[in-house]
């Protein structure tokens, strides 16, 4: 079996990471487009459940009325983590998108991809973004704060 020259699998490879880039650009858009609609929904539900629930306080109401009115209170703490969970994984894909960019870049200059500081410095660099906690130790970074600003979490 013949080798392919080295320019050619960089190339290759350089193409193959443009994709994927573009594979997670459109996945991460499509997500937040419909995690900021989500996100509106549940607010404009939780304020009318919070008005609604003050208006009941001042009404005589029955026990089973109260009850369910505190059930469906108390459901919007789980969807609450669940948004935010929702949060967290589109701010890592995020940071896998901009890893893989410049994963790219490194990769289309020859000097850099033959130099292990670039390498190093590659690393480096995608470790100080890492914003989610367990990306942080795996690239051995200490504290709880993200290098590259602060997370918004609802």
């Amino acid at each position: 079996m013949q080798r392919q020259p080295e320019t050619n699998i960089s190339n290759e490879t350089v193409a193959l990471l443009d994709q994927l880039k573009a594979q997670l650009s459109c996945c991460i858009d499509e997500w937040e487009s419909h995690a900021i609609e989500m996100v509106s929904l549940f607010s404009s539900v939780a304020e009318e459940q919070k008005d609604l629930a003050a208006s009941f306080n001042e009404a005589s109401l029955s026990k089973e009325t109260r009850s369910l009115m505190s059930n469906i209170l108390e459901k919007q703490q789980p969807i609450m983590r669940e948004l935010q969970f929702h949060d967290r994984l589109n701010q890592r894909l995020d940071h896998i998108r901009k890893s893989v960019g410049m994963l790219q870049r490194l990769l289309q200059d020859r000097a850099s991809r033959s130099s292990l500081s670039a390498w190093q410095q590659l690393l480096d660099t995608i470790g100080e973004c890492a914003a989610m906690e367990t990306d942080q130790r795996r690239f051995g970074i200490s504290g709880k704060h993200s290098p590259a600003g602060d997370i918004d979490v609802f």
